[in-house]
C-alpha cells in the first residue's frame, strides 16, 4: 500500500508525474499496465509549466534530438503516428488544453517539429530541381528521336519505336510539369508546416521513371530497324545491355527499402545521449 500511494505521489523536478514520463520517454506499454481508475487524476494532471501528457507527446523525443539515422520524411512518419497514437488513449479534453505559454499540444508538435519540416521541404526542391533536369534531358532526345526516325517504316520494330518513343516523350513531360507544380505553388513557403513530400513529387518520380525505361526500348528498337538486314547480331548484343540501367536502378532503390525497414524496426537507444 505503501509503494502505490508513493508512485501516486512521486513527481520529478518540473513537476512530472509517472504518467508524465511515460508518454515523454513513449513507454506506453508501461501506461496501460499501471493505469486504472484510481490513478485517471494522473493522466489529467500537469506539470510545472501547464503540460498535460499530449504536450509532453509533443515533444520531439528525446532519443531524436542527437540522431536518429532516419530520413526526415521517415522520422516525421514516425513522430505523426506517435501523436495520433497518444491522442487516441487520452481523454479528449487534454487535445485542447492549454499550458502557461498558452499552446496546445498541437501547437507544441507544430514548434517541435518545424526543423523536420524544414528538412522535408529543402530535400523535396532537391528532388523536384533535379527531376526536372533529367526530365528536360529525356524529353529532348525522344523528341530529336521522333524528327529522325530510322529504318523500314513496314518493319513491326518502327510500330515499336514510335509508341515507346512516344511514351518516353509524354511521360517525361507529364514528370516535368508535376514538377514544375512544386515550384509555382506556396507549398514550399517558410511559414507552411508540412509533415511529407507532396504526391507531386511521387509521380513526378514515377513518370520519369517510366520515361527513361521506354527511352531504353526505343532504342532496342532502333538498334533492330537499324542492323535488320545487315548485322543483327548487333541488336541482340546490344539488348541485354538495355536491361542494365534498371539493374543499377533497382540496385540504388535499395537505400529506400533499407529507410523503409529501418522506420519500421528502428527502436532508439534508450542510453542514447545520456551523460556517462
Amino acid at each position: 500500500m505503501g509503494s502505490s500511494s508513493l508512485l501516486m505521489t512521486f513527481k520529478d523536478s518540473n513537476g512530472r508525474n509517472l504518467v508524465h514520463l511515460f508518454f515523454l520517454y513513449r513507454r506506453l506499454d508501461f501506461f496501460e499496465q499501471f493505469l486504472n481508475e484510481r490513478k485517471q487524476y494522473l493522466l489529467r494532471a500537469v506539470d510545472n509549466e501547464g503540460n498535460n501528457v499530449l504536450h509532453l507527446a509533443a515533444l520531439l523525443a528525446p532519443q531524436f534530438k542527437l540522431f536518429s539515422g532516419l530520413s526526415a520524411k521517415f522520422q516525421m512518419d514516425k513522430e505523426l503516428s506517435w501523436f495520433k497514437d497518444a491522442e487516441r488513449r487520452v481523454p479528449h479534453g487534454l487535445k485542447s488544453m492549454k499550458n502557461k505559454k498558452g499552446k496546445t499540444p498541437v501547437d507544441v508538435f507544430f514548434d517541435e517539429h518545424n526543423q523536420l519540416s524544414k528538412d522535408i521541404k529543402e530535400a523535396a526542391k532537391g528532388i523536384a530541381d533535379s527531376g526536372m533536369v533529367v526530365a528536360t534531358l529525356v524529353a529532348t532526345v525522344a523528341f530529336a528521336a521522333a524528327l529522325t526516325v530510322p529504318g523500314d517504316k513496314n518493319n513491326v520494330w518502327f510500330i515499336f519505336f514510335i509508341v515507346t518513343n512516344a511514351i518516353a516523350l509524354f511521360t517525361s513531360s507529364a514528370s516535368i510539369l508535376s514538377f514544375l507544380t512544386n515550384f509555382i505553388s506556396s507549398r514550399f513557403a517558410d511559414t507552411e508546416f508540412v509533415i511529407s513530400v507532396h504526391p507531386s513529387l511521387y509521380y513526378g518520380l514515377q513518370l520519369l521513371m517510366i520515361s527513361v525505361t521506354t527511352l531504353v526500348y526505343a532504342f532496342i528498337a532502333a538498334s533492330f530497324l537499324i542492323f535488320d538486314h545487315t548485322t543483327k547480331w548487333v541488336s541482340y548484343v546490344v539488348t541485354p545491355m538495355g536491361f542494365s540501367p534498371l539493374l543499377v536502378f533497382i540496385l540504388f532503390q535499395s537505400k529506400f527499402w533499407d529507410d523503409s525497414y529501418w522506420s519500421k524496426y528502428y527502436r532508439p537507444d534508450p542510453n542514447l545521449g545520456r551523460q556517462t
